[in-house]
């Protein structure tokens, strides 16, 4: 409570609509390395215990926090880095108890930073493929959640090669979380296609 009340004022969370259930699951896939689950709810008593047995469904919460915390620091809420780590960790617990967990996923979707190919995981998809997020195949979505992971060096227009390999170690963590079945692995890891040229 104190490092929240030391934050005020909290934004006004937006309560989106949920991403289309494979494009959800393209990103538990690749970011939590698991199949689609749930972000469990943050208390005091619980912090701890969730935070070391099982990090992996946090990654969505503490990147929306990590936003709200940019704003604080420009505000000059926050001096240090010690500061910076718990007050993260307060605010990372305030997401998971105002947001429901396909309303965290649809935030951080929207919120993501891919460097030059846009600012969130839709408008990179639109610029990339001409698409909307629901429209995309397995391919071309293993491609977008690839370049979360390091928007520069996995730009497929300035880097392909990368951006290849990279799409290939998601797609293999697609038959891992049951998105794709592992018959259609070959054939989706044989197809050479670049997205659009754009200005």
């Amino acid at each position: 409570r104190l490092a929240l009340r030391s934050l005020e004022p909290l934004p006004t969370l937006a309560h989106p609509a949920p991403l289309p259930p494979r494009v959800a699951a393209a990103l538990w896939a690749a970011e939590a390395r698991s199949a689609p689950g749930s972000i469990p709810q943050l208390y005091p008593w619980n912090v701890h215990r969730n935070f070391s047995e099982d990090r992996a469904p946090l990654i969505f919460a503490s990147q929306v926090a990590r936003d709200v915390m940019s704003t604080a620091l420009k505000r000059g809420q926050v001096r240090g880095m010690l500061q910076w780590h718990l007050k993260w960790f307060a605010v990372t617990a305030w997401v998971t108890r105002n947001l429901t967990t396909d309303e965290i996923l649809a935030t951080y979707a929207r919120s993501l930073w891919m460097g030059r190919l846009g600012r969130s995981l839709a408008e990179t998809a639109r610029r990339l493929y001409g698409k909307e997020l629901g429209e995309l195949d397995d391919v071309e979505l293993a491609l977008l959640v690839g370049i979360i992971k390091n928007p520069d060096r996995y730009d497929p227009l300035r880097n392909p090669r990368r951006a290849l390999e990279r799409r290939n170690v998601v797609l293999q963590r697609f038959v891992e979380a049951g998105c794709l079945p592992a018959s259609a692995l070959p054939a989706a890891e044989s197809v050479v296609f670049f997205p659009r040229e754009f200005g």
